[in-house]
Formats: structure tokens, sequence, C-alpha cells
């Protein structure tokens, strides 16, 4: 059956896997939507860093059965913010490379996904001296399952996420049954 939360936990389940191939670059992280210069000029500081984005699903061929099929569409995003113009850009290719070959190798060893297919990678701004940065984006779709009983079932959010935001929905704390 699949979990409540397939959607939040794929992009870090991607995140571990890149890594493990990827142990140098100490800032690989979710992130919650698209990736652009602008966003990265607010959150990466200096270095490398990637960002994973789940953006959004497409519902397959519905066979009818327990379960019904979707692919997720994920953006990993590369990003290079050292060195000269050159240097950038080649290290953000690099690991622009390393995120297709790990994304076409793995299925994240996660059950709920199966074998995922890049689509595309793109050279975003190729580490212009004005900019600063270098970016390239490498996009895939992920087939998942979701469970028909998983939509008939209540979700209680504040039982899910409450160790990470106490204070959600503080008013439905007493109607979330144990």
């Amino acid at each position: 059956m699949t979990r409540a939360t397939l959607f939040a936990d794929v992009p870090e389940v991607v995140c571990a896997a890149l890594r493990l191939r990827l142990p140098d670059v100490r800032d690989i992280a979710p992130h919650p939507g698209r990736f652009d210069l602008a966003e990265m000029e607010r959150t990466v500081t200096r270095g490398v860093a990637v960002r994973v984005s789940l953006l959004g699903l497409r519902a397959n061929a519905d066979l009818g059965g327990p379960e019904f099929p979707i692919e997720l569409r994920l953006a990993a995003f590369a990003l290079a913010t050292q060195g000269d113009a050159a240097a950038r850009a080649a290290l953000c290719a690099t690991v622009a490379q390393v995120i297709v070959t790990s994304v076409q190798a793995f299925r994240f060893a996660d059950p709920d996904l199966g074998p995922a297919r890049v689509t595309e990678a793109v050279n975003l701004y190729g580490g212009s001296a004005r900019s600063g940065a270098a970016l390239w984006g490498v996009s895939w779709t992920q087939p998942a399952q979701l469970s028909r009983r998983a939509s008939v079932e209540p979700v209680y959010l504040r039982r899910i996420f409450g160790a990470f935001a106490p204070d959600f929905a503080p008013e439905l704390a007493a109607e979330v049954p144990e």
C-alpha cells in the first residue's frame, strides 16, 4: 500500500541516493518547487549544491485494480558558485551528468517507485561571469502506484507532521484519534 506521504518523501529519497553518489557535495536538499537563479541567490552560499523538487504528476491509464499508476515529474538542479566561469560550468555539468546516471540507474531503494526515465538535462545559466553561478536542470519521470484504499481512509496530518510542526492546526488536536 502506498504511504500517505509519498509526494513529500520522494525528494528526500532522491537526495539520499545523490548524497551517496556525490559524497563531497555537502549541500544536497529537497526544494519545494522550481528553481531559478533568483532562488539560488537567496538560498545557496558559495560552493556546489543540488536541489531536488517534485514538480507534479500525471495519471496513467487506470486499469481499475487496487492501485492506480502515476508518473511523478521530478527535477534536480545542480548549482556551482565557486571558481571562474569555465570552472563553474564544468563542475556543474559534471554534477548534472552524475545526476542523470544516478536517476537512470536507481529506483532509489523505494518500493513505491518504479524505474526512472530522464526526459531532459538543460544548461540553464552556463556559468556566466555576470551571474557568478552555473545552473543545470535535470528532469525525469518516476513511475509510482497510488492505493485506492488510501483514497478513502482518513489522513490525519497532525499525526504525520506534528513532530515537525507542533503548531499545525492546534484546534484539531482533540479530534485526532490515537
